[in-house]
């Protein structure tokens, strides 16, 4: 049963929605009724009807940074620009100049877009895998970036040395039209449509859902589900919320799909036993579910006395205020409206804190964190494979892995390997 407005908060709906609704206001100053047509089938009408209701006649609309962590690099988009920094070894989310070499802070790729994207059109939407990216700009048209070795681009592999496998910079996908959302894993992609749900890429796990295990799959296939609302894709596993419920495939070796089964690998959908769900992230081997009743985590999970994993999904928290989270490797982020709480791996200080001893590097259950500063109203968040970005209204702030420059940061920090504490990324917009 689809749930009644009144079970969205308002804080739910910006952050939930926020990639929709960014890319359902663009859309909407210019194509009232293909605005309509696009979203009703999958936001509902109720949502529409608030955003509207909040755009334009109490004109109130959050106008901050959409932040995505992948395994070693970082994206920021801002106003319709992406800003990229960290390693670009497979070119994924690189500029022409760089040539595949780490970018050591933020750097605008509005130049690497110019002739592929007309000038007055702005990225509304964007995700990042292990090795490639993914854009959505404001026309529903589709870019995409980085390795192809798996066919995860949706462009044909061809044969050896025939065709590239890495695309440094954007490349326009040229049959997949109206895009509504993308979601990038390890070496599968997963895009929405107004037509339907398409995947490519990786499927020796079944990650694709095509009831089959091959490789590759270097074409965007149309998927056998409907009503889709979002869609979530990390390492080998992916998790799909549509009108009917939260479906789930690919690998289950540590339950992170939250099915309790001897199978450790799904090739179709499998219905997901949770209800009432508002949002959704997948780490690398574990997912966290925001319900209406609460928080809920599955998968693997480190802690002080061993690697202990959840079959199904086991309630975390009952809070009612939280505004965002993220799933790393093994580490999960929870912001709320007193704080930020974290647990899990804290080995390169992703949690955002100082190990002082062997002990402290992974916990047991979430703890708050007292960021330095006292940062106030942090708004959004996002895991990367070992760092964490979080934006407050003060500015982006990093912890964590920085081997390959993925946190952006400048001065001395840019050659510090690991930040075990919050630090002020230096985003210049």
């Amino acid at each position: 049963m689809e749930p009644h407005i009144s079970t969205f908060p308002l804080d739910y709906t910006l952050n939930v929605y926020r990639d929709e609704i960014n890319l359902m206001i663009c859309c909407f100053q210019r194509f009232t009724r293909y605005f309509i047509s696009l979203f009703d089938l999958f936001i509902p009408s109720e949502i529409i009807r608030l955003i509207i209701l909040l755009y334009i006649d109490i004109k109130i609309f959050p106008s901050d940074y959409r932040i995505y962590c992948g395994e070693d690099d970082s994206l920021i988009l801002y106003n319709g620009i992406i800003y990229t920094s960290g390693a670009k070894s497979c070119g994924q989310g690189s500029t022409h100049d760089s040539n595949g070499k780490k970018i050591k802070t933020f750097t605008e790729m509005s130049s690497f877009f110019s002739s592929n994207i007309n000038k007055n059109n702005k990225i509304v939407s964007a995700s990042i895998g292990s090795l490639h990216c993914s854009f959505i700009d404001n026309n529903g048209d589709l870019y995409m970036s980085g390795s192809n070795g798996f066919g995860q681009l949706g462009i044909h592999i061809g044969k050896k040395d025939q065709l590239p496998r890495f695309y440094h910079g954007p490349i326009q996908i040229m049959n997949i039209k109206n895009v509504i959302q993308s979601s990038c894993g390890k070496a599968h992609t997963f895009i929405l449509t107004k037509n339907g749900l398409f995947a490519a890429g990786d499927n020796l796990l079944g990650q694709l859902g095509l009831s089959k295990f091959n490789f590759p799959n270097d074409s965007f296939t149309l998927v056998s589900l409907n009503n889709v609302i979002n869609i979530k894709c990390k390492q080998n596993h992916s998790m799909i919320l549509t009108k009917e419920g939260l479906f789930g495939c690919g690998h289950n070796d540590f339950h992170q799909l939250g099915i309790d089964s001897l199978e450790d690998k799904f090739n179709s959908f499998q219905k997901i036993n949770i209800n009432n769900i508002i949002s959704f992230s997948t780490g690398n081997d574990h997912s966290i579910v925001l319900t209406t009743e609460g928080l809920f985590m599955t998968g693997w999970r480190r802690n002080k006395i061993e690697n202990a994993y959840s079959i199904t999904f086991i309630k975390i928290s009952n809070r009612k205020d939280i505004l965002s989270f993220s799933c790393g490797f093994g580490f999960s982020m929870v912001l709320t409206k007193t704080g930020l709480f974290n647990s899990g791996s804290n080995e390169f200080g992703e949690l955002g804190y100082h190990c002082s001893d062997q002990s402290d590097r992974s916990i047991e259950s979430f703890k708050k964190v007292d960021i330095y500063g006292g940062l106030r109203n942090a708004t959004s968040l996002s895991c990367g494979f070992s760092h964490t970005i979080i934006d407050t209204d003060q500015g982006l702030y990093g912890c964590g892995l920085n081997n390959n420059n993925q946190l952006g940061l400048d001065g001395t920090f840019q050659y510090v390997e690991t930040i075990h504490n919050f630090i002020k990324i230096p985003f210049k917009k």
